[in-house]
């Protein structure tokens, strides 16, 4: 059975050398999304979503930025339909804390640049809309073929990608001054002497940000990549690399 890419595991254990990093653990998902054809009740990206046929499909109305406009920003002369952008199962990450009587997370977004949007105050970025469901009671008939948006920007309409999840274990890069002076700086890592399970000495020229705290690629739950940590809220935040 084909289960899918797979992290390697980490040449060594950060723990082994600072163990107070041990506190500061986390699992997170490792989607692996691949260019394919998911089914509607698949996790997935930009694939087709488990829509109930009665509900409306989400619309944008907030003005966006066009270079055809004189002051950049134009509105929508018609609701945009928003675009899928990720549908995730809770059995497929259980590293998320779905609300109680949920089981699905869908989220959506309209496919253009805007600023200013609620709760995205100065943020140049698509207007996100996160949607979460109980698919034993909410999602009867689902939609096949939902409404194309209007004003879109091809960049940001995912392609469409089935998921590979995989728990893995990461390290924040968030800590306390006194613990992120001995294990942040490039500097500390270089050739740096460590000792495996079995005993071997070995010599690696690791970092603690790029190596051994994060984990790569698209991910759900978890601790936020360091692009992630503006000095603004960013609510809805979804990073997809891959």
């Amino acid at each position: 059975m084909n289960v899918g890419p797979v992290t390697p595991p980490r040449l060594v254990d950060v723990t082994q050398r600072y163990p107070e990093l041990a506190d500061y653990a986390r699992l997170t998902t490792r989607l692996h999304p691949r260019r394919g054809e998911p089914q509607v009740y698949q996790s997935s990206i930009g694939g087709p979503l488990l829509w109930p046929s009665r509900e409306p499909w989400p619309t944008c109305t907030t003005p966006w930025w066009s270079h055809e406009a004189d002051d950049y920003f134009q509105p929508h002369h018609v609701p945009n339909p928003l675009v899928a952008v990720l549908q995730l199962f809770a059995a497929d990450a259980p590293t998320i804390n779905f609300p109680p009587g949920t089981d699905l997370l869908q989220v959506l977004w309209c496919p253009v640049h805007h600023i200013d949007l609620p709760d995205q105050e100065g943020a140049y970025a698509p207007a996100v809309r996160l949607i979460w469901r109980d698919t034993a009671v909410a999602v009867k008939g689902a939609i096949t073929q939902p409404p194309s948006p209007l004003d879109v920007d091809d960049t940001l309409v995912p392609k469409p990608c089935v998921l590979h999840p995989e728990q893995v274990l990461e390290y924040s890069l968030d800590l306390p001054d006194e613990l992120w002076k001995r294990v942040g700086p490039d500097d500390q890592w270089g050739g740096t002497e460590w000792f495996l399970g079995d005993g071997t000495r070995v010599w690696y020229d690791l970092n603690y940000q790029y190596d051994l705290s994060v984990a790569p690629g698209t991910k759900a739950g978890g601790w936020a990549q360091w692009h992630s940590k503006d000095p603004y809220p960013m609510p809805g935040r979804l990073w997809i690399p891959d």
